[in-house]
């Protein structure tokens, strides 16, 4: 579900109206509600609860004209939603059918990664095809340790659960962070778990940019998580748009770190799948790959001598 502000418009009085008949706690007042984002499996409201004034988000789905396939994944979504109550998940509150449509209520996060992908070079001045500063390597790599630990998370419970959609554009942004944590996973849909070692699952499933080669079979685990993963950290560092990588960084402060970075990716893309590390094992070698909060402040010492 892409939830990027150039999709934010104001709903029509019709709609309005039938939001307020189908959620009589939230606010009735004029702009209260917004659609923020739009995709096959309905439309995604931002609303203002009547009783505590706090934001929230929630998915309206044209259930009634869904095939059973596409309903039995709606009803997918909320039940894995409702056992999943953690930081590295969009938190869930409640679910209705009315008219036909069924409601899903959740928590409101402003922005997704697609967006800050999209953005991100602007913000820091710099040509995708050139490397980036120890700043916007920190950040970088501070995000993709968040999205190793939402996955983590994910393949740790018991099932595991495979998100089998992981995209730029269902990685939530929150902007009033707890415990210092700002990515959230959503969009579980398409997610199953996976029981047994040898269990089978449908091919073909999420969208294809991100897919594991496996995935177009029918045996597969949370590996194909991980090269979805890997896809996701080559926009994320910009390497789609860098003819050799290694030799563009090679003169940066941090050059041993992006080498790592770099081979870590590779080996979270490799084509078998028993071949690609866990995310645990990605986080285990966290510090050989990012940068500490050290280095940035001897850069900016650094930046002050010579000022």
């Amino acid at each position: 579900m892409v939830m990027d502000k150039q999709l934010t418009k104001s709903i029509t009085i019709g709609e309005q109206q039938q939001l307020l008949q189908s959620m009589p706690v939230l606010i009735n007042t004029p702009n209260s509600q917004q659609a923020i984002g739009s995709g096959g499996f309905g439309t995604v409201f931002k609303v203002k609860h009547r009783l505590d004034d706090k934001i929230y988000a929630v998915k309206r789905v044209q259930f009634g004209e869904f095939s059973e396939e596409k309903k039995q994944k709606v009803i997918n979504e909320v039940k894995i939603l409702s056992k999943l109550d953690s930081n590295f998940v969009v938190k869930y509150y409640n679910s209705w059918f009315e008219s036909n449509h069924m409601f899903i209520h959740m928590e409101y996060c402003n922005q997704t990664l697609a967006t800050v992908i999209k953005d991100k070079a602007i913000v820091f001045g710099r040509q995708s095809s050139e490397a980036m500063n120890l700043y916007e390597y920190y950040i970088s790599c501070e995000i993709l340790r968040e999205l190793l630990q939402c996955i983590q998370y994910i393949h740790a419970l018991n099932p595991p659960l495979i998100h089998r959609d992981l995209k730029p554009a269902n990685v939530l942004i929150v902007t009033n962070a707890n415990n210092c944590r700002f990515l959230k996973l959503c969009d579980f849909g398409v997610a199953v778990e996976h029981n047994m070692v040898s269990m089978s699952h449908t091919s073909s499933v999420g969208t294809s940019q991100y897919m594991a080669p496996e995935v177009y079979e029918s045996r597969y685990d949370t590996k194909v998580d991980i090269y979805s993963l890997a896809v996701i950290s080559q926009h994320l560092f910009d390497l789609f748009n860098i003819d050799n990588p290694l030799e563009t960084y090679l003169l940066t402060t941090f050059y041993d770190n992006f080498n790592k970075l770099y081979q870590t990716i590779g080996s979270m893309s490799q084509g078998i799948a028993d071949n690609r590390p866990t995310s645990g094992q990605v986080l285990q070698d966290c510090n050989q790959w990012s940068v500490g909060k050290h280095l940035l402040m001897e850069n900016d010492k650094e930046l002050n001598k010579n000022f």
